[in-house]
Order: structure tokens, then sequence, then C-alpha cells
């Protein structure tokens, strides 16, 4: 777990994986935010795992994360959430996306660098709260609003080996020109277990 709350990164904790080498991280005392220029796709589908990740190393076990988010996705395909990887082209995604019109709530995962969709779900408030629960090989994601209820997105099967968890901030545009950027603020990453 960390409240972000120092000064700097604890990186005895956390890793940057920055596969475009453009991410800014800036610790503001509250928050971690992690920064994405315009212009340059940082999308984790199908042949473009380029978002940048925020990664602790853990054991390959059941877990439960929640994560508060004080940003909101409010162009088309800028996204922020939960990532559980085995490696980089290997990993079940969580996030919260804007689509240029609503914001959804999507469960995907990539298998050796080409994704699958569990679930795609329009929401009708501002969640800016994700919980990612796993445990064998079931998995729940659930968003709220307040961090007090909490609505199931989706519940699904699918195996991994996680070796990682953490963050992803990322942004993606067609044209990739048209990529806007993205600044995802981060309050807190929790473990509940």
């Amino acid at each position: 777990s960390d409240n972000f709350s120092s000064s700097s990164l604890d990186t005895s904790i956390w890793t940057l994986q920055d596969p475009l080498g453009d991410t800014t991280v800036n610790m503001t005392g509250t928050n971690i935010e992690l920064s994405v220029p315009g212009g340059v796709s940082h999308d984790m589908w199908t042949h473009n795992q380029n978002a940048p990740r925020l990664l602790q190393t853990v054991s390959d076990g059941d877990f439960q994360v929640e994560v508060k988010f004080d940003s909101l996705p409010a162009q088309r395909y800028q996204l922020q959430g939960i990532v559980a990887q085995q490696d980089p082209q290997n990993f079940v995604r969580v996030d919260i996306y804007h689509d240029g019109s609503s914001l959804y709530a999507f469960a995907g995962r990539v298998l050796n660098g080409r994704g699958s969709a569990f679930a795609n779900v329009a929401l009708n408030n501002n969640e800016t709260y994700i919980r990612l629960t796993r445990s064998g090989n079931s998995w729940t994601f659930e968003v709220s609003a307040d961090g007090v209820t909490w609505n199931v997105i989706d519940s699904f099967n699918y195996g991994l080996t996680v070796g990682q968890l953490g963050l992803h901030a990322g942004n993606h545009g067609t044209p990739v020109s048209n990529t806007p950027a993205f600044t995802a603020s981060v309050d807190y990453f929790r473990n509940a277990y």
C-alpha cells in the first residue's frame, strides 16, 4: 500500500515501466501524477503496450487492491486503471476510459501481445475508485464514486502468473496525431489483503 505522501517515489516498492520514455512522474506531497504527452499513443492493447505502468513485484497469489484516482478521463481514449502482469506482453488490465462522449469501465487481457475484452460498460457517475480482486483464476472488477458503495463491472476467469501489480495511465487517438495528453493523479494504492 502507498498513499504517495512523500516528496519522492519509494523505489524500494515501485518501478516505472515507461516503454516510450516520455512519461513524466510528479510527486505532489499527497498524490503521484503520471503524465503522457499528446500526439503519441500510450495504449495497452493489441501490439501497442506503450502505456506507462507503475509496478511493484508481488508473489503469484490472491489479492485485492483498491486505487483512488483524483483525475478523470475527459477526452477520447484517455485512460487510467490497474494492471496485473506476468510480463509486458501478458497481463490483465481494468480501467476507466473516455470514448469521446462518455466514461466506460473496461476489463481485458493481453496474451502474447494480443488483446481480448472481458467487459466494456458505460458508467453513470464519475467513478474514480477502482478495485480488483483475484482469487485463484477468478477475478472481480469493481468501481465506486465514493469508495463506500461498489458496483461490480465484471467477474471473469483467467489463468495468469502474476509477478507485478500496479497502476497504468494512457491515451490513444485516431489518427495518432489526435491523441490528447493526459495526467492520471493517484491518491492511494491500497492492498486489502
